[in-house]
């Protein structure tokens, strides 16, 4: 990690505004698609964490200040405004009927699974609470931080790389519609916003053949529509749930937080 550089002074401003410290460790357990997670202090938890996959260890820096960004948006919100999501009932019984009444997943006792639907209806869900808002972290750290451009560059292409992953037919032919259009229309969103943000046209063709480049544009035009302050972070969710059909998937509750 660059010493006081854009990590150590992000870190301090959490620390500043949240009270509580970030501990930064590497993580094994990681799956390779996850570079990086984060685990806000609850209770008597005396830090913040933010876990680091191995293989990026090395030079952490602009995934540190990505997962504080996310801190320092949910604490630039008043305390009695602050929400926890959570998810409701509806969503897992929403993507089983997708499963069941899809005529080449109905019989595919792998999806039938219940910890296959579980796995696609977590997924989505944490796919919605955190691309949107993680566009606005991407946006500050680009214009707040630019001597973290290449770090920011390398993961950005990294996260294109396995977006991309969910077009591949394999994973097509045992989806069902629904969730495809969901997660790989929110992945659209992600690759139009890069696109004109660093001048790739490239990443979009993929999806723009696969027919996804529509709910795209919806997304990326609600996303620029929507104010960037943190106090609309909970609204910009709601507004790409609305564009999805996944408005009744999940509950906002007061916030759980000391």
């Amino acid at each position: 990690m660059m010493k006081n550089g854009p990590a150590d002074q992000v870190l301090q401003l959490v620390r500043e505004r949240t009270g509580r410290p970030v501990h930064v460790e590497p993580d094994h357990s990681l799956p390779s698609n996850v570079l990086a997670k984060l685990d806000v202090a609850r209770g008597g938890s005396p830090f913040h964490r933010i876990a680091i996959h191995p293989s990026v260890i090395q030079k952490p820096d602009y995934l540190i200040v990505y997962q504080a960004g996310f801190l320092l948006r949910r604490f630039a919100v008043l305390p009695d405004q602050r929400r926890d999501f959570s998810e409701h009932p509806r969503a897992e019984e929403t993507v089983r009927r997708w499963v069941e009444n899809t005529a080449r997943t109905r019989n595919l006792a792998e999806l039938m699974n219940p910890r296959m639907i579980r796995f696609l209806c977590s997924g989505l869900l944490s796919q919605l609470r955190s691309m949107p808002v993680g566009l606005r972290v991407d946006d500050w750290i680009r214009k707040d931080y630019p001597e973290l451009e290449g770090l920011q560059r390398k993961a950005v292409d990294r996260q294109l790389n396995d977006n991309a992953a969910g077009l591949q037919p394999e994973v097509q032919r045992v989806m069902p519609a629904e969730a495809l259009r969901a997660s790989l229309g929110m992945n659209a969103a992600f690759a139009l916003y890069w696109a004109r943000t660093l001048d790739l046209p490239q990443v979009v063709i993929p999806y723009r053949a696969a027919g996804f480049e529509k709910v795209g544009n919806a997304l990326l035009e609600c996303w620029d529509r929507i104010p960037s302050g943190p106090e609309a972070d909970d609204a910009l969710v709601d507004a790409w749930a609305n564009l999805l059909g996944m408005a009744d998937w999940y509950r906002w509750s007061e916030e759980h937080l000391p």
